[in-house]
């Protein structure tokens, strides 16, 4: 179950500004942790707009944001679950996952920072951003144990990683006619993503 709530505000159709927040109710966490809030904020500003000297020969916009998302367990992640059994006459039994009580949600947290910008009447024009990501807490699901607990796979905390890049992309339009128009798009992107830690320091 989730409640969302998001206020937007806007200062002479130039400036933006969009908040809001979010907070999760989920079965698949232990009950001392099952609430969990994020937020996220979104700002933009359209500065040929807002300074029309600048407006004349060119449209550009600055855009940021940051975000924070929670993520839940899967079902039954936490708590041992009874299955069906096909062997030994049917009958129902644990499966092969353990319990953990201590098991948390994840959370990433993430910013992007952008401009788009258009020149000649908007036939030729720029987009790039840069972004981060980083994930804490990740749950990581199935991780072998040793068999001398009675359980063979856990779900556990601790996975930390780092996704971060840029993207930018030119797009033009070099022909218009009454019958025709001429789009060309490239797009490049480089990004890179880093595992920093794993649960229990895992070696692998």
């Amino acid at each position: 179950m989730s409640l969302f709530g998001s206020v937007t505000a806007n200062y002479d159709d130039y400036l933006f500004v969009t908040v809001t927040g979010r907070n999760d109710w989920t079965s698949t966490i232990p009950v001392e942790r099952n609430s969990f809030f994020y937020p996220s904020v979104q700002t933009s500003f359209i500065f040929s707009d807002a300074i029309p000297t600048i407006g004349k020969y060119m449209s550009g916009k600055l855009r940021a944001s940051y975000a924070q998302v929670g993520k839940d367990a899967r079902p039954y992640a936490f708590r041992p679950s009874l299955e069906f059994k096909t062997t030994a006459n049917g009958g129902y039994g644990y499966g092969f996952t353990g319990p953990n009580l201590d098991l948390r949600p994840e959370f990433a947290s993430s910013y992007e920072v952008g401009t788009e910008l258009g020149f000649f009447n908007d036939r030729l024009g720029l987009d790039v951003t840069t972004y981060r990501k980083e994930t804490t807490d990740q749950i990581v699901n199935d991780i072998r144990g040793s068999y001398a607990t009675g359980i063979i796979l856990f779900n556990l905390n601790g996975a930390v990683t780092s996704n971060y890049g840029t993207e930018l992309t030119v797009r033009g339009t070099p022909l218009i006619t009454d019958k025709l128009t001429w789009d060309v798009i490239v797009n490049f992107d480089k990004s890179f993503g880093y595992t920093k830690a794993l649960p229990n320091a895992l070696p692998e």
